[in-house]
Parts: C-alpha cells; sequence; structure tokens
C-alpha cells in the first residue's frame, strides 16, 4: 500500500512538472515505451526490484535501454528514482502517469466485450452508447469473449452495461426456474 501511494505522488509530481515545462505530450509516450519495455522484458522488471544489484548498475542499465530514446525531462525523472532507490517503483508510477495524463485530457477508457470483433459502425455506435454514460474523449479497449454468446458487455468507469445474449439466457432460465417452483408449490 506504501509503494502505492508513493507511486501516485512521484507521478503526480512527474506530470506536474511535464505540464510547467510542456512536455506532457513527450513524457506520455515515453511512459509507452517504458510500459511497454517492461511487459516484454521480465528480467528487467527482476532486475529494478532486486535489492542486491547495485543503484549505479542499475541506473547504467536504465540508461543504455532508454537514454537517447527518451526526453531529458524523462532521463532525469528516471535518474532522481533510482538515486532515491524508487526504481522498483517505476512500473507503478508510469501506469499512474498514463491515468494522470487521461484525466488532464477528459479521456474515458471504455471496455467492450463482444462475441464478435465489432465493425466500424458497431463501435461508433458503442462510443456514443459510452460517451451517453460519461461524457469525455472514449478510449475504446475491446476484447473478444465468445462465452457472451452475442451482444456485448461495456464497462465506463464503475458503470457497466451488459447486453450480453449469455446474461439474457441466464435471466430467462432463472425466471422459468422461479416460476417453476411457484408452480410446484401451488
Amino acid at each position: 500500500m506504501k509503494s502505492h501511494k508513493a507511486a501516485v505522488r512521484y507521478s503526480k509530481a512527474w506530470i506536474d512538472l511535464a505540464i510547467e515545462r510542456g512536455d506532457i505530450e513527450s513524457c506520455y509516450n515515453d511512459v509507452n515505451l517504458v510500459l511497454s519495455v517492461l511487459a516484454e522484458n521480465k528480467e528487467l522488471k527482476v532486475m529494478l526490484k532486486s535489492p542486491v544489484i547495485k543503484q549505479d548498475t542499475k541506473a547504467k542499465f536504465l540508461s543504455k535501454i532508454f537514454g537517447s530514446k527518451i526526453n531529458k525531462l524523462t532521463n532525469s525523472f528516471v535518474e532522481i528514482l533510482v538515486r532515491k532507490r524508487r526504481e522498483f517503483l517505476l512500473e507503478s508510477i508510469c501506469k499512474s502517469y498514463v491515468d494522470r495524463y487521461k484525466a488532464h485530457h477528459h479521456i474515458v477508457t471504455a471496455e467492450i466485450a463482444s462475441a464478435i470483433q465489432l465493425d466500424g459502425a458497431e463501435r461508433e455506435r458503442i462510443i456514443a452508447i459510452a460517451n451517453s454514460i460519461n461524457s469525455g474523449k472514449i478510449e475504446l479497449n475491446e476484447e473478444i469473449n465468445s462465452d457472451l454468446i452475442g451482444g456485448f458487455i461495456l464497462q465506463v468507469g464503475d458503470k457497466q452495461l451488459d447486453e450480453s445474449v449469455s446474461r439474457k439466457l441466464s435471466t430467462i432460465k432463472r425466471e422459468i426456474s422461479q416460476n417453476h417452483h411457484t408452480v410446484k408449490n401451488n
């Protein structure tokens, strides 16, 4: 829990400084690069969390990986994390930065699970539904789930719209079961 709070504080400081310096977009691009590298390299994550590996070794390693690929502010931020022995928080800080970036730009993430791949018109309809639930720019994350049989489940923030065939069949089954028990008892 403490590490999560620290990650949130660091990301807030980072994005505030990025906004102040006009680097919010380039830092956002850097964050996405760092997150993708961390996702692809489990060894890097293990190294960052290892108390055995010295700070200067970690700093050199991170510099070789990201060095010229990220801007000066991001480089400085990563160096500070290593110096303060907080490099193990890098992934959490980056994820928190993404959340703050989206909030700053009023971007709302909507999760859609559907039985089949959405076409352009269906995607636009889903985005319109998501906009009616929560205004802002909608970023749609799509997932295919054949267990839904048909229809979709849309999650926007803490609200969910379940229009799946599997849920409707489950509701019908439950109603038939309840009616069967009622008829039997009479």
